[in-house]
């Protein structure tokens, strides 16, 4: 009797593993990237390991500490090595999972800036806080509302004070609000919840390019 339940409970055990498996596979089929198109219709060339590199030089980013299941959807770039990525992550388990999307820039730029975070979003603040990370909450410039400040995390505030006084500030506070920014070693990375539509993917690279040049 004993052998018929475990043989009984071995075979439950595996058919919900495989079932399982299923649902995570249909998921994934449904995350088709639409930037693989958007890179073919304006010149931009597909990076055929889908992120590994990537990830890797993106790794201290506060959107890289959250979740499980972490991959790449498609990386594009252009002659300039600006990248364009979208990205997934997954939180909770099981039947409580949950599957989550970015659509994200990265912009080459070398500077002697310590590491900082522009954001209006609180897991991004929690997510980014560390030793030697100083917190400043800021007004932006628009009408009072929930996202009417957006907070700076630095190592360097007084590096940056002169920065969001000048273009750079200005533009930060002008930029959409559903994005944040983050300047680590080697390059300033941006991104906000996706899908969003081509016009939008544009603008985001542009977006990105326009404020490296201010920093």
């Amino acid at each position: 009797m004993s052998t018929l339940v475990n043989d009984a409970l071995i075979f439950a055990g595996s058919s919900l593993a495989v079932v399982a498996g299923v649902a995570i596979a249909l998921r994934r089929r449904q995350e088709r990237s639409n930037l693989e198109g958007w890179a073919q219709r304006h010149g931009w060339t597909l990076d055929r390991d889908r992120g590994d590199a990537l990830r890797e030089r993106l790794a201290a980013a506060a959107i890289m500490q959250i979740g499980h299941s972490r991959r790449m959807a498609a990386v594009v770039r252009d002659a300039n090595d600006v990248v364009l990525f979208e990205y997934f992550c997954e939180t909770g388990l099981e039947h409580d999972r949950q599957t989550h999307r970015w659509v994200g820039v990265v912009v080459p730029i070398f500077c002697e800036l310590g590491r900082a975070t522009f954001t209006r979003e609180p897991w991004v603040i929690a997510a980014a806080t560390a030793p030697g990370m100083i917190r400043i909450d800021r007004a932006d410039g628009t009408p009072a509302s929930s996202t009417g400040r957006f907070t700076l995390l630095t190592e360097d505030p007084p590096a940056w004070s002169s920065r969001l006084d000048g273009e750079f500030g200005r533009r930060l506070a002008a930029d959409s609000p559903a994005r944040t920014w983050e300047l680590l070693s080697n390059c300033l990375l941006g991104y906000q919840p996706g899908p969003i539509p081509d016009e939008q993917v544009a603008e985001l690279a542009s977006s990105g390019k326009e404020l490296a040049k201010l920093i």
